[in-house]
């Protein structure tokens, strides 16, 4: 079997979404040796999938950029549909509405289009929701990331259920380092970044489902009862809707000015460079993760693997994939947020540490190979 893979989104934005789609096709370059693959890339191939390309098993083509709508419409779907493949798979996002006639499987990471519109732009929202629509009438399998996903895309989308097929998510060979890294290493990430001495950490893409102004708030309320001395660091991209973030971040730089004081404030680092996330994860006290709505949250099971101390909204993914080895705080709740931050800082050093050997072992059971085995496992049944 040909099977023509959609890596155009790794030119993008590198998120969550695009992690998941190179390092799930890594593996099943890995371990697949019955099957032919066509890989295919925009501007330029990505860098991790060079030593893989052959010519014979595995080929290369290369799309000329466009803007980005006409590109998912336009021109992809006219290559894609000239191609000869058997099967086509898409990791990142929906297979485009001008698609014919091809077999394909495509990912719904989540159903954030149905289930939280408002943290999303209008168009935006009926642009995916008619994608999934879309995609589900027409596709031959489909893949998301956990099981409260795809409880939710059966229930929204009237899918069957054996359609739907949870390949979780994976933590990279980036973050097998915990344990491993150097106080030069520490020191250079430090200045390249500018971070302070002890500091709370969020990472993800700087949107309103990640809920970043409530982790603002209830740090900022916690300074001003003289409750935390630490600094806090957001990291990630900017994204949508983050208008009221930025405001709320300038005011409180300006009055840390006024203050004249040496105490730790709120940090912005903007994209974090994956070579530098493991020090950045490991150098933190504790990573809060306050996303009201998740497919999986791939950041807090980096930072559990780096052995650092997580909170996380129980949003019903995160208590799925974190299990025991986070704290936990009711979904947008400021006080309670406020409680679980203060209760790690205060919590007794044997059972922070319970609480990271639990995590590590949670790590354990998310491995992009072992995902990957079970998307071929799946592939082979329904060929036979």
């Amino acid at each position: 079997m040909k099977i023509a893979v959609d890596l155009t989104s790794l030119d993008d934005n590198f998120s969550g979404i695009e992690h998941y789609a190179r390092d799930i096709t890594v593996n099943l370059l890995e371990l697949d040796r019955d099957n032919e693959y066509i890989l295919i890339f925009k501007h330029q191939i990505f860098p991790d999938f060079t030593q893989y390309i052959d010519g014979k098993r595995v080929e290369a083509c290369v799309l000329e950029r466009s803007r980005k709508l006409i590109f998912y419409q336009w021109s992809l779907p006219r290559f894609l549909n000239r191609l000869d493949a058997d099967f086509f798979l898409f990791l990142a996002f929906p297979a485009p509405f001008l698609l014919r006639g091809k077999k394909f499987w495509y990912t719904a990471h989540d159903m954030g289009c149905f289930d939280c519109p408002e943290t999303m732009k209008k168009k935006m929202v009926w642009y995916y929701r008619l994608l999934h629509r879309n995609n589900s009438r027409r596709c031959d399998g489909m893949i998301t990331i956990s099981q409260f996903s795809k409880e939710r895309i059966v229930s929204l989308l009237h899918c069957d259920p054996d359609k739907v097929h949870v390949i979780y998510c994976g933590i990279s060979d980036t973050f097998r380092r915990a344990g491993d890294i150097s106080e030069a290493e520490c020191e250079k990430v430090r200045q390249k970044y500018s971070l302070p001495p002890g500091y709370f950490l969020c990472l993800s893409t700087l949107e309103p489902r990640k809920n970043m102004l409530l982790l603002l708030q209830a740090y900022l309320e916690l300074r001003e009862e003289g409750k935390l001395s630490r600094g806090l660091v957001l990291a990630g991209r900017k994204g949508w809707k983050i208008e009221n973030l930025l405001q709320q971040i300038q005011k409180e730089h300006e009055m840390e000015k006024s203050d004249d004081n040496d105490m730790p404030g709120v940090q912005m680092t903007g994209f974090v460079d994956e070579a530098d996330l493991p020090v950045l994860y490991q150098m933190a006290d504790c990573f809060v993760f306050p996303s009201l709505y998740e497919g999986f949250g791939i950041p807090p099971l980096e930072a559990m693997q780096m052995g650092t101390v997580v909170i996380s909204s129980d949003a019903p993914a995160m208590k799925e994939v974190l299990g025991d080895g986070a704290y936990y705080f009711q979904n947008n709740n400021k006080e309670d947020l406020k409680r679980a931050m203060l209760r790690v800082m205060s919590e007794k050093e044997d059972s922070l540490e319970k609480r990271k050997t639990a995590g590590k072992e949670r790590c354990g059971l998310f491995q992009y190979r072992n995902e990957a085995a079970k998307l071929l496992q799946l592939w082979k049944e329904e060929i036979r």
